[in-house]
């Protein structure tokens, strides 16, 4: 119910987009894992599929599904992915 309520919020605020995503996530240590190190360390890497709604705002929510490739991370596939950010240009 949360997410209805946000994704409504996002929505007065200005106009959106929405779109479709694919990514390869790889989750691990700086100081421990790999490409830096070879220390022994719980890294994993999680391939996403999911929903972007964006408006322009910057106001970003990302939901989406994902089959971890790494078998490093506990539980079992699949996994859930939520992420709720703000974007801000560069210029």
């Amino acid at each position: 119910m949360k997410i209805i309520s946000i994704l409504l919020s996002c929505c007065l605020l200005g106009c959106a987009n929405s779109y479709y995503f694919v990514e390869l996530e790889h989750i691990s240590s700086i100081q421990e894992g790999k490409p830096f190190n070879d220390n022994p360390e719980t890294s994993t890497d999680i391939l996403f599929a999911g929903y972007r709604y964006r408006n322009i705002n910057g106001i970003y929510i990302d939901v989406g599904a994902g089959y971890e490739t790494s078998n490093d991370l506990e539980g079992t596939n699949p996994y859930g992915k939520i992420k709720i950010g703000k974007e801000w240009s560069a210029k």
